[in-house]
């Protein structure tokens, strides 16, 4: 089970981190992500901002969530981990293929590329080592 919570770990400590950035930095965030100086406008921080308690409520719930892990659910919960993944990493590739963005110089590609190796990984690791034989 150890694998499991570290691997959820991850969640946590990134939804933190991004939450934090996004609610007190949102215009570097879409400076980094490569928006111009005319793209940034208090709206875009706002909504951004918005999206930041909405990771800090994510990172709350993957607390807990790690906190209920078991050997017998580790499949279930990984599981959903892995597909949650899948989904982010997906959209944001059809996201930037929608938009004519799908390039490695894309930042969204590259987090994508990430979310979809996550998602892989998340799924491998559904079920806990078995304990050692006596």
């Amino acid at each position: 089970m150890t694998k499991q919570k570290n691997l959820m770990m991850f969640q946590i400590m990134a939804g933190a981190v991004y939450g934090l950035w996004f609610v007190f930095a949102p215009g570097s965030y879409h400076t980094m992500m490569g928006a111009t100086a005319e793209a940034i406008t208090p709206l875009a921080n706002a909504n951004l901002s918005i999206c930041g308690f909405g990771l800090f409520a994510l990172t709350y719930a993957f607390w807990k969530m790690r906190e209920m892990i078991s050997a017998e659910n580790s499949a279930s919960v990984m599981g959903v981990f892995a597909v949650a993944w899948l989904v982010y990493g997906l959209g944001g590739l059809y996201l930037a293929f929608l938009h004519g963005t799908l390039s490695l110089a894309n930042k969204q590609v590259d987090q994508s590329l990430l979310f979809l190796v996550l998602a892989a990984y998340f799924y491998a690791s559904r079920a806990p080592a078995a304990a050692p034989a006596e």
